[in-house]
């Protein structure tokens, strides 16, 4: 009988240029191939070109079957869509010599002053919003353990309010905070009870075993995707890469 094999190998890759000079320039190249979307069956990108750099030449060429939904923003770059090509619909977007902006003391927001651009096949935020919970709710099921755990904790206490917040003690002192990205760019979170088992999960873990724990009690609660850094742009399309952070209503 024959086996397929299959390696994934993740790699640090080290660059020296060992005979480097202070005035002298240096080019490189990242070509990134994506296989599996965040969601399926939709596509969302989001590029910002940071001002905290000079720019000599930016160019984003996109294409997408003609009948795929695409919907885009583009920020103080030039151009948009371009004529077809072998049934294909196409956008072209360019900025040249482009200078690093002064950043005085005290600014927080280079976002909005940087050219950027968001691609998406998302229609709306509600549709983005039902895509992530429709991976999201499968991972934040109401077990016995999610039960027996959520009934130990609030056992001392009758108001909903304040079950809640022993819930959110409980949480915060008993799993750790730790990041670890393997499968689609970070987006699903782990399995409520694997949380528990490992204790430690990231943004969106905390917020799928919170979820859990407070259905256990009846207390009704909503996952909610945020960015979590001081810009004061928001985008006109539902990009779900422009969301970097979760937390729990």
């Amino acid at each position: 009988m024959n086996k397929k094999i299959v390696l994934r190998l993740f790699r640090a890759v080290e660059i020296k240029f060992p005979d480097t000079k202070i005035g002298d320039t240096i080019f490189y190249k990242i070509k990134e191939h994506n296989f599996k979307p965040q969601f399926a069956g939709y596509f969302d990108d989001m590029e910002i070109f940071t001002a905290l750099f000079d720019w000599k030449s930016i160019e984003v060429n996109f294409s997408a079957p003609k009948d795929f939904p695409i919907y885009s923003q583009a920020i103080d770059l030039e151009g948009g869509k371009i004529a077809d090509e072998n049934n294909r619909a196409r956008w072209k977007w360019s900025k040249k010599d482009l200078s690093a902006a002064e950043i005085e003391t005290g600014t927080y927001d280079y976002i909005s002053f940087s050219p950027r651009l968001a691609v998406t096949s998302f229609k709306d935020f509600n549709e983005l919003g039902a895509a992530y919970w429709n991976e999201a709710k499968e991972k934040a099921i109401l077990t016995l353990e999610i039960q027996t755990l959520a009934e130990e904790i609030t056992k001392d206490f009758k108001e909903p309010q304040q079950q809640a917040y022993a819930i959110y003690e409980w949480v915060n002192k008993n799993i750790r905070y730790l990041s670890i990205v393997l499968d689609r760019g970070g987006w699903i979170p782990h399995h409520s009870t694997q949380i528990l088992s490992n204790g430690y999960g990231d943004c969106k873990d905390y917020t799928t075993v919170l979820y859990a724990l407070l259905k256990a009690k009846k207390i009704e609660s909503h996952p909610v995707l945020i960015r979590a850094d001081m810009t004061d742009w928001f985008p006109d399309v539902a990009s779900a890469s422009y969301f970097n952070h979760a937390i729990l209503y």
